[in-house]
């Protein structure tokens, strides 16, 4: 049975299995990347992020999902309100393209098992994922896939640009060199 749940303290174990064996993912990060201004992660070292990801979650009572199968945790999607994702706060080129709803909502970051990967579940949380953050209230989602020049539709640990646009989203600008923020509006 295939299932997405909210990540809270109370799935915390689940996250943790799935990143540990993936080594703590993309060098460790533990998913705090996104949580942490520049100068916090440059402070952390692996075990710190993984413990800083679980205190920001603590804080915000959730900082994404995750997609079961069964009882075992194969995806995850980070995603919440604009204040959870701190690194997003200090982007100057994000300022400019900023909008002033209150409900924005934001996705940073995609994993999926390195043994489930092509099979349809990156697609799978961030749909539920979406569909949680509307039930949360959003009325604007953004995402920041990357856009390299050589490799115009390679999907990173934050998407594509392709994977996002067949979700609705549109390009709205770049907000770096090789990053881009899309977004997509919800109906009320």
């Amino acid at each position: 049975m295939e299932r997405f749940k909210r990540l809270t303290s109370e799935n915390w174990d689940d996250f943790e299995i799935l990143f540990e064996k993936h080594k703590g993912v993309r060098g460790g990060c533990w998913c705090s990347f996104y949580l942490a201004t520049a100068g916090q992660y440059a402070q952390l070292d692996r075990e710190a992020r993984k413990k800083f990801h679980r205190s920001a979650l603590e804080k915000s009572g959730s900082t994404g999902g995750l997609y079961y199968i069964d009882d075992v945790a194969v995806a995850w999607c980070q995603f919440g309100p604009r204040n959870v994702l701190m690194r997003y706060l200090r982007n100057r080129m994000m300022a400019e393209l900023d909008v002033s709803d209150e409900q924005l909502w934001r996705i940073s970051c995609i994993f999926v098992d390195k043994h489930h990967r092509k099979s349809g579940y990156a697609r799978k949380v961030v749909e539920a994922s979406i569909e949680e953050m509307i039930r949360a209230g959003a009325t604007v989602i953004e995402s920041f896939p990357f856009d390299f020049e050589n490799r115009p539709s390679s999907f990173q640990h934050n998407g594509s640009i392709a994977f996002y646009e067949d979700l609705g989203f549109q390009v709205i600008g770049r907000i770096g060199k090789n990053e881009v923020m899309m977004r997509k509006s919800i109906a009320v």
